[in-house]
This record gives structure tokens, sequence and C-alpha cells, in this order.
């Protein structure tokens, strides 16, 4: 065991930029988890005697139209952000995993009426979807985390069927059943852990289009509503000042840029990690 650890932490530190994109991936969690004591200043108290000052030693990114502290409403916006990236994977996985385990494992009219009905789901592009769900729902953080959840299941359907049709007649999966294992065991003890990784490894690289899609659905009003701190409602202010206060639009994008760019490269370093082929 102490084998196997070893030589997986060595692979991954042969991998530069995984080993940036998790560092940095963890600087977010960590600025997220720590924004009361990281930001001391209130993201919504506005200060009419310094609207949109530049960056300076008061105020690190400078201060937005209403004077609130821009670094104060990035750190907090970090919250808002990997909520409705990470949670909404997590509804996507708990719904799309067994339905595809499910449509996998069974043949005939189950498995027909479960694709089919992912075919029509993947009709709609992930935006639009998303867009059109919380606007049925209401503009809210959590409507726009189910709603992006909700666009993004059908993937996580087709993935995990494809997994488990891939795998349930390799050689483990065959002696399972027959030492007695029923088809519902077979599917959770051999099949399930051994796709896992894949799974991961999906989840991963989702995670930034989730992020991305909360950024656009609070730019367009439909997230996040004002004055609760998020990038892309950051982003819709600023676009009216990006020639007075350029630094109102710095520093949200940026934000949106390095946390989806390090999930990307983590996502395709674990990608290699945990490829069989390479062990």
């Amino acid at each position: 065991m102490a084998d196997s650890s070893g030589r997986l932490w060595r692979r991954m530190w042969r991998r530069p930029p995984a080993v940036v994109g998790a560092a940095v991936v963890l600087l977010f969690v960590g600025l997220a988890l720590g924004a009361p004591w990281i930001a001391r200043s209130d993201p919504q108290r506005s200060d009419y005697s310094r609207i949109r000052k530049p960056p300076s030693s008061a105020n690190l990114f400078g201060t937005d139209d209403l004077g609130r502290d821009i670094f104060s409403r990035v750190v907090w916006g970090t919250r808002i952000s990997m909520q409705a990236g990470v949670f909404s994977i997590v509804l996507a996985i708990a719904v799309g995993v067994p339905a595809g385990l499910l449509s996998g494992s069974r043949s005939g009219i189950t498995d027909q009426l479960i694709m089919r009905l992912t075919d029509a789901w993947l009709a709609f592009p992930f935006l639009i979807l998303a867009i059109g769900l919380v606007t049925i729902m209401g503009a809210s953080l959590t409507n726009a985390t189910v709603a992006i959840g909700l666009a993004a299941t059908p993937t996580y359907i087709r993935l995990t069927r494809g997994l488990v049709l891939s795998t349930r007649e390799d050689d483990y999966v065959q002696a399972a059943r027959a030492l007695g294992a029923g088809g519902l065991r077979t599917i959770l003890c051999p099949v399930l852990p051994n796709i896992v990784s894949a799974l991961l490894v999906q989840a991963t690289v989702s995670i930034p289009a989730a992020i991305i899609a909360e950024a656009i659905l609070s730019f367009l009003g439909l997230g996040v509503q004002p004055p609760t701190p998020s990038w892309g409602t950051m982003l819709n202010t600023a676009q009216q000042f990006l020639e007075t206060a350029p630094w109102m639009a710095w520093w949200p994008g940026l934000a949106i840029f390095a946390l989806t760019l390090s999930f990307n490269l983590l996502g395709d370093g674990l990608r290699d990690l945990l490829d069989p082929k390479d062990y």
C-alpha cells in the first residue's frame, strides 16, 4: 500500500500543470472557507467617499461604483462560485449515475426509455437549458445551482451507461456472477468501484463549465441577486465602467479564468494519473 501510494505521488509530481492546478484550486477553497477572516471589509458596505478608487494599500483591488471593496467582494464571490460549481455537479452525479447504472445494467424497454429521454434532454444546449430552467423556477443562487445540475445530468447518464456496458463483460464481473452475485450486487460491487475514477475525472472537468454557467446566469440577472457579491454580477456592473474603472472587471474576470483553468489542469492530470495503462 505504501509503495502504491508513493508511486502515485511520484507520478503526480511528474505533471507540473496538474500540481499547479491542484494548488490553485486549494487556494480558492481556502478563500471560500476563510472569507470572514480573509476579507475583513463588509462586501456589501458602501462608502460614497471612495467611489471607483483604483487599487491601493487601502483597497487592494480598488472599489466599485458604490465604494465597496472589490477584494472583499471577490473573496466572498468565491463562495458563490464554488457552491454553484460543486453542488450542481454533485446533483448531476446523484441523478445521472443511478440512471446510467440502471440503463447500462438493463436491456430492453428500460434502457431504451432512459436513453430516449436522455437524448431528448441533450437536444437542448447546456446553457440554454439552464437559463430556461432558472427562468421557470425564479432567480436565486439555489435555483441556479439546481438548474445547472439538471442541465449537466444527461452527460453523467450517458457516461455511466457507457462505462457499465464496457465493463460488465470483464473477467472480474463474470467471476462475481459465477460466485452467485445478483444483478444489483454485481453493479454495486465490481462495476461501480471500477468506474469511479472516470466519473471523478468527468466531475473535475465539469465544474469549470458549471462555474462559468453560474457567472453567466448572475450576469444576466438570473442567478445571485445584488447586493450579494458574485463574480457574474460584478462583471455586469463593471461593463458600464470599462473605460473609467477597468479594475472593476479585471479581478472577477481573472478569478473566473484562474479557477476554471486550474480545475481543467487538475482534471487533465487526474485523467493521466488514473489511466490504468500507465501502471
